[in-house]
Order: C-alpha cells, then structure tokens, then sequence
C-alpha cells in the first residue's frame, strides 16, 4: 500500500515524474537472482486487491458488489487502490471485478447508473431498516408516521423536495432516492478519492466509452468460474493427452469423470488449487523461464 500512497503524492504535487511502471517482482533463489515479469506479478496484484478488501476496512457491500467506505483518514488508501488498479491492467495482470454496477457506472458518469442501484446492496443497516419499514407500509398514513419516526431522520439528507408529501404514490421515489443515498451519495468522498486514482495517467478518461472493459471492473456471470467454465478449460486438454500405457489411460480416463461430475464450488476450489487465482482467465499467457534451473510455471493466466 505504501508504494502506491506514495504515487498519490506525486498526483497532488502534479509531479512531472508520474509514469506509468512495469513492476517486476525479483526473488532470491539458491543464490541466483532469478524474476518473472507475469504470474508473479499478478499473484502480488490479487493478494493486494484481497487485502484492500478483506483486511484495511476499505470497502462495504455484497461482494462482489462492493463500495468504497468512506472514512476521512483513509482517502489516500482508495486512490491508492485505484492506482494499483490501473497499473495492474497496463501491465496486463488483472483487474479489479468487484465494484458495484451502479458504482462504475457512476464514476464513469453513465446516465443510466441509477438503474444498477437495488435496495440488497443498501450498506447502511439504518437506510435499508427505513426502507423495510417503508415497504411494509400500505396506507398514506402509515408512511407519515415512519417517516416521523426516529427512524426517519435519515430523509432529511436524500434530495427529498421541499414541502413534497410522502404517500403511496411516490413511495417508490422515496425508496429510490434513499438507495441512491446510501449506495452513492453519503460515500461521495470516498468515490471521488477512488476514482482519482482510477484516473491515474488519464486512464477513466480513456475507457470511459469503451464497454468491453467492464468485466475488469464489475463482476460478470461469463467470465466466472463455474463448472461449464472449467469443463470448457479442461476437457480439451485432458481428451489430448496420450495415455502410454493402462495406468495412465486409467487415470485419464479418471480424470474425465471427476471433471465432468464436477459441481460448482468444486470447480472454483480446483481452479484455485491450479492456478492460485480466484478469478477466471480471460485468455491464457505465455510466461518465459528465464533461468530453466528455476522451478518458474510455463503458463499462467491472465484474469479479469
């Protein structure tokens, strides 16, 4: 985290110095220097993406339909975040698929990012208690009193219109103004502190009309890892292999039934097993073995 805050300095300095960096991660082996410029790489993205999430208190939500937490002292750690999100697409390692919907759609400044915004993924326990007690209304005279309640409080701060009554009528407005409080609003300072650093070298400015970039960023049925998925991957390779002899024709032949029985979670747990990823591929990547005394994968992949 400290090597990318310190890249937030330099966008507050507006330092002539910000570039974009091909990170190479170097190990010490047996006494010989030996690196490798792509799984290595993006085995330290993942394990930084999982620990802004899991670890610094970073992002609320459902994963993997998170948002920024806004906390004042750690606005620096989001564009941070953002950052190393953007170095880790340039340097074609992975992405970061597990922002909101409606949030990327925010910050890419898409008219229609209210559309992604469900009262689930309400974060704030108070908001989204409200919006029960809204739901559960069926009189306009029950909605007033939740409304006067001390529960609801929070509709002095959403937006609602000066002097507009609250009824049956535009309930669904209310909800709808609330959702996009808590999802969006009371966040903003932690949404613009990330997207400064997804902005970094220009980079939201760029792909802001490219949709194909989606699933770096927001969580996709068709890039994630299910049994057809790891069916498609597997099958192939396993129905080529030449089997020498009946042992090894046995465990082939193994092999196809259990990838083929194969549910859900276990593909996801295999898949983990195999690569050290929790994210599918997009398609795989030639890793070079620069020094072949050094037990460095031929492959590994490239993840969204």
């Amino acid at each position: 985290m400290s090597h990318y805050k310190g890249k937030v300095g330099e966008i507050r300095r507006k330092s002539v110095s910000i570039r974009h960096e091909s990170l190479m991660i170097i190990f010490d082996d047996s006494g010989q220097f030996d690196y490798d410029g792509g799984g290595y790489r993006r085995e330290f993205y993942s394990t930084f993406f999982q620990k802004a999430i899991r670890d610094r208190g970073l992002f609320v939500g459902n994963y993997p339909r998170l948002l920024p937490n806004f906390t004042q002292d750690r606005l620096d750690d989001l564009t941070a975040v953002g950052i190393g999100i953007v170095e880790a697409i340039l340097n074609f390692d992975c992405g970061f698929p597990y922002l909101h919907p409606g949030l990327y759609h925010f910050m890419m400044d898409h008219d229609d990012f209210e559309h992604y915004l469900m009262v689930d993924d309400i974060p704030n326990p108070a908001v989204k208690h409200l919006v029960n007690l809204l739901l559960e209304c069926e009189t306009d005279d029950q909605i007033n009193d939740v409304i006067q309640s001390d529960e609801g409080v929070i509709v002095e701060h959403i937006g609602w219109p000066t002097g507009k009554q609250y009824n049956m009528k535009n309930r669904e407005q209310l909800i709808t103004l609330l959702t996009r409080y808590s999802i969006i609003d009371e966040r903003r300072p932690a949404i613009d502190a990330l997207k400064k650093g997804l902005n970094y070298l220009k980079f939201l400015e760029k792909i802001k009309d490219v949709s194909l970039l989606e699933p770096l960023f927001v969580h996709s049925e068709e890039y994630s890892i299910n049994k057809q998925y790891l069916k498609k991957l597997l099958l192939p390779a396993l129905e080529g292999l030449n089997a020498a002899n009946d042992k090894l024709k046995k465990a082939k032949e193994y092999a196809l039934r259990s990838v083929n029985e194969i549910n859900d979670d276990e593909a996801k747990t295999l898949y983990h097993f195999i690569t050290g990823l929790s994210s599918p591929s997009v398609k795989p990547r030639t890793t070079p073995r620069l020094n072949s005394s050094c037990p460095i994968p031929d492959r590994s992949f490239q993840r969204p």
